[in-house]
């Protein structure tokens, strides 16, 4: 395409590309747990015109609000929209929002509310307004709704892991209180768990006397307090109990579902036993995965799974360059479970994930930021093995190779950049001459024993690593020189 300006000059323009489509109508819905406020944004000719209304969040509110929607857009449109693909778009709004969805049914958009945005003013009806807008404007896709058996598996888990919380939190309390009369178990193991232990403070509670032991206090806990503790080891076995019962039930259900693959329905017995080949993942992971995944096919790329577990890091970019890395929530759930298969990874170092991990861990110093890369590697396994229905190999994953590099003189890289020459001398006295005993040695992670080696030089490795042909033809010239000296 070209454009006449003035005579003798032109200009020219790329083809360009939709970037956003206009629907034919918006509607935006601010959710509270009493009422909702309705938004309806419609397109007569040029012009786009806006309706509100307000309704309350009983059902049979929610179902005329609805019905209102649909009167609004057929009858104040022009020309009239097609509503076989009825579309609105709402926030989160803690638990919410859901009855709306359960009754409107078909394509919300469910957005973040730090994500929508808010006006400097802030009501019902202005949110309602930016909502019908985004709605009109189709700025959001159209949201995941799982099915109510998928729903029923969800809720399963959650109340598993609320019962595991519990627990967990009622065991704190007994060491703690413990503690206030004199008693520090540490050392024979945890009062809840260790059956020494546990033997030694039921003992105590009963009013037993205790054997003589060096590390236990000697003059026992008062009669009242002795009530409260064994009320709270009632507590603390009822809620491991319910655990162990939710955990059975959440495995047994997600084997007996049916789950989308690219090979068409798999069973989750299938499936789950496909998933479990990962290195660290167990069952409980692999159910917690399909539960909150339920199908690889809503996501386009590794990289969108990865972000929904809150394990792609955002980078704010500013010049071409990365000014900030911003790491999103993501889901909890599965953020929790997959960092914690990478903790045990790391801790062991036996498989090459956890020995990928731990070498991060050694070069940089951090171990949650090794944790969240071993976590990332396990998503992205996940998502294929979950796609193509294909057991765990680490057949396709070089991690543990060697770059080729080009072998020169440590020395001669102070021609790709200055910042190299307060780190030539450190690289020597190290026994290191050449580039390719450099990166080996980075690889290896015993970098890490020379001291000296900063931030900044190894974000200088890394490019070096990374961008070998440019490199290597900067360098050309002072390798020709060197190489004609030497002759």
């Amino acid at each position: 395409m070209c454009l006449m300006q003035s005579p003798g000059t032109e200009v020219t323009f790329g083809e360009g590309h939709e970037v956003q489509e206009m629907h034919g109508f918006g509607i935006g819905i601010d959710v509270h747990a009493l009422f909702i406020a309705v938004c309806v944004m419609v397109r007569r000719n040029l012009l786009v015109f806006m309706y509100e209304a307000e309704f309350t969040t009983a059902w049979d509110s929610l179902l005329k609000a609805k019905e209102w929607c649909m009167s609004v857009i057929l009858n104040c449109s022009s020309p009239i929209p097609d509503i076989k693909s009825y579309h609105y778009t709402l926030e989160a709004t803690s638990t919410y929002h859901i009855p709306v969805v359960m009754a409107w049914e078909g394509k919300p958009c469910i957005v973040n509310p730090f994500l929508a945005g808010a006006y400097q003013q802030k009501s019902d009806r202005i949110d309602a307004k930016r909502l019908a807008w985004h709605d009109l404007t189709g700025v959001w896709p159209p949201s995941f709704i799982a099915s109510k058996e998928v729903d029923e598996l969800r809720f399963m888990v959650m109340q598993r892991q609320f019962y595991s919380r519990m627990a967990t939190r009622i065991s704190n309390r007994i060491n703690n209180n413990l503690m206030r009369f004199g008693f520090n178990l540490s050392l024979e193991g945890s009062v809840t768990k260790t059956p020494t232990a546990r033997e030694i403070v039921e003992s105590v509670i009963a009013g037993n006397p205790i054997e003589e032991n060096i590390h236990i206090y000697p003059y026992g806990i008062p009669e009242d307090a002795r009530v409260a503790f064994q009320e709270s080891y009632v507590e603390y076995d009822m809620f491991r109990i319910r655990e162990a019962e939710y955990h059975q039930k959440v495995i047994r259900k997600a084997r007996d579902m049916q789950w989308e693959t690219t090979k068409g329905p798999v069973s989750g017995d299938e499936l789950i036993d496909v998933l479990i080949t990962a290195p660290g993942v167990g069952e409980l992971t692999a159910v917690t995965w399909l539960a909150f995944i339920v199908t690889p096919l809503r996501f386009r790329t590794k990289r969108k799974v990865c972000a929904f577990c809150g394990l792609d890091p955002s980078h704010q970019i500013s010049a071409k360059k990365v000014t900030s890395v911003k790491m999103r929530h993501g889901n909890k759930m599965l953020h929790f479970r997959l960092c914690e298969c990478a903790n045990v990874l790391i801790k062991n170092h036996s498989e090459i994930f956890g020995m990928w991990g731990f070498n991060l861990y050694r070069q940089h110093g951090y171990w949650k930021k090794a944790s969240h890369a071993v976590a990332r590697r396990l998503c992205s396994a996940l998502y294929y093995m979950h796609k193509y229905v294909v057991p765990f190999s680490y057949d396709t994953y070089t991690m543990m190779d060697h770059a080729d590099v080009m072998d020169i003189n440590v020395d001669m890289l102070i021609n790709l950049h200055p910042g190299y020459k307060r780190y030539i001398k450190i690289l020597k006295s190290f026994g290191i001459d050449t580039t390719r005993e450099l990166v080996k040695q980075y690889y290896n992670c015993t970098l890490r024993d020379c001291r000296g080696l900063g931030k900044v030089f190894y974000g200088l490795l890394k490019d070096f690593i990374d961008n070998q042909k440019k490199h290597q033809a900067k360098l050309q010239p002072y390798i020709t020189i060197a190489q004609e000296t030497v002759q």
